[in-house]
């Protein structure tokens, strides 16, 4: 059994972390901000599962030091404002000083590995970190997943239209499901093979093209509304991460450096693109 600390578990990425932790039988500690009318639910459902919540600001070094002390592993889930905020810089100061064994920063999305400076403001900040980790001697595993189903599949859970984005359909993307990213990340972040290593998800290699088929294929007798973001529109500056997916394709590429989830957890499975369209619960928002 080992002590794991989820910094940003109420969100989209952490929850099923957390749920994760729980189920291969870890001890949890959830790090949150404070409950809210938004996250009372998740932390009552995580509490629920056997995690311990502790409440406070992740910036606050000296908190931060006493809630990772005995932790074996901190993964980082929080959302974009943490980064260029500069929060994850704190919480490797507090793990150093615990003696935290393992770091898994806030990644979670295109191989920035691989992307050079400039690709997007998100990205540079994501590698200036990469560079922190190195420097100050902490043991670390980032993984890369492309994108999750939520987001990157036509779906109405998420989205209130079917939405495409660019000119060109045939740009290819890597997407995962959040159960099967939480679960390698657990996996990594306690493998002695993936310390200090990149880790890449590369089941689902698609295109919308691809998914937008095989939606049609599943509901024939569905129309569903729909949307969509021109390249254009991509591009007029203010949209990094999107130009970086849909025109540029990033999300659709693996560093050679990175290691494949699949070669070391074949135990494994993942979810395909497939499996998840198939399930009207998923692509509807209802059964």
């Amino acid at each position: 059994m080992k002590n794991i600390a989820i910094i940003g578990a109420t969100g989209l990425i952490g929850e099923p972390i957390a749920e994760a932790t729980l189920k291969l039988g870890h001890r949890c500690r959830v790090v949150t901000r404070g409950r809210t009318d938004h996250n009372a639910q998740t932390l009552d459902h995580l509490q629920q599962l056997g995690a311990e919540v502790h409440c406070g600001a992740p910036d606050d070094v000296a908190w931060m030091t006493e809630v990772l002390t005995d932790c074996d592993a901190v993964i980082c889930a929080m959302g974009e404002e943490a980064i260029y905020g500069q929060v994850e810089y704190a919480i490797l100061e507090a793990a150093l000083a615990a003696g935290v064994n393992r770091f898994v920063p806030n990644e979670f999305g295109l191989d920035t590995l691989r992307l050079p400076v400039g690709t997007g403001a998100l990205f540079d900040e994501k590698k200036k970190f990469q560079a922190a980790l190195q420097e100050r001697g902490m043991p670390f595993t980032i993984l890369f997943n492309g994108g999750i189903f939520d987001i990157f599949l036509p779906n109405l859970n998420f989205y209130e239209a079917i939405t495409t984005f660019g000119n060109n359909l045939d740009v290819p993307f890597f997407t995962h499901s959040r159960s099967d990213l939480a679960m390698i990340t657990l996996k990594a972040a306690l493998d002695p093979r993936c310390e200090n290593q990149y880790i890449h998800l590369t089941e689902n290699r698609f295109t919308q093209r691809k998914v937008l088929a095989i939606l049609a294929r599943n509901y024939p007798d569905l129309t569903f509304p729909k949307e969509h973001m021109p390249e254009d529109e991509i591009c007029d500056g203010t949209h990094d991460v999107k130009k970086a997916v849909w025109i540029d394709g990033h999300a659709g590429q693996v560093d050679d450096r990175c290691l494949r989830a699949s070669d070391l957890f074949p135990e494994h499975p993942l979810e395909t693109v497939e499996q998840a369209l198939g399930n009207p619960t998923f692509v509807l928002g209802h059964p």
